[in-house]
C-alpha cells in the first residue's frame, strides 16, 4: 500500500490535473452527496458580487468630478442609462428634480434639469435614451457652463 504524501497530493492537482483542479469543489456534493458545500460556494460568490457592486457604488459617490469618473466607468457599456445614472452625473452641475408621471399603461419617470431656477432639460424615460444620447447632453452643458463661467470673468 503506497502512502499519499503532501508533495505527491500537491503535484496531482497542480500538474497532472493543471488547471482542472479548480472545478473540483463543484464535483464534491456529487461525490459525498450532500448539498451543503455546494450551497457555501455559491453563497461566497454571491457575497464577492455584492461586495464588488457596493464598492463600484462607493466609488462613483465620492470625489469631486463624479460625472468623469462615471463615464470612465460607463464609456465600453451597451446597455441603456438609468435615470440613477443620470442623476449621479449631473447631480454636481445642476439641480435635478424626478418626478412620477402616470402613464396610459403604467408610470414613468421625468427627470428636470434646473439651471437658476429655469427647466434646462427634460428626459422621459418613457422613451429610454441612450448612452450616446447622454453623452452629447453632458458635452453640451459643459461646454455652455464654460462659455458662461469666461463670459464672467471678462
Amino acid at each position: 500500500m503506497k502512502l499519499i504524501t503532501q508533495e505527491s497530493y500537491i503535484s496531482f492537482f497542480l500538474l497532472k490535473l493543471q488547471g482542472y483542479s479548480l472545478l473540483i469543489p463543484l464535483f464534491v456534493p456529487l461525490i459525498i452527496q450532500d448539498i451543503w458545500p455546494l450551497a457555501v460556494i455559491l453563497a461566497l460568490v454571491i457575497a464577492m458580487l455584492r461586495t464588488k457592486r457596493t464598492f463600484t457604488k462607493t466609488v462613483l459617490l465620492d470625489g469631486p468630478v463624479l460625472e468623469v469618473t462615471y463615464m470612465q466607468l460607463l464609456k465600453n457599456r451597451k446597455r441603456q442609462f438609468r435615470t440613477a445614472d443620470t442623476i449621479l452625473m449631473l447631480r454636481d452641475h445642476f439641480d435635478v428634480v424626478l418626478k412620477r408621471m402616470p402613464g396610459p399603461s403604467s408610470w414613468f419617470s421625468v427627470l428636470d434639469i434646473i439651471e437658476n431656477k429655469e427647466v434646462k432639460f427634460q428626459i422621459s424615460t418613457k422613451e429610454g435614451y441612450s448612452k450616446d444620447e447622454l453623452l452629447q447632453l453632458m458635452n453640451a452643458f459643459v461646454h455652455q457652463k464654460a462659455f458662461m463661467a469666461k463670459g464672467n470673468n471678462t
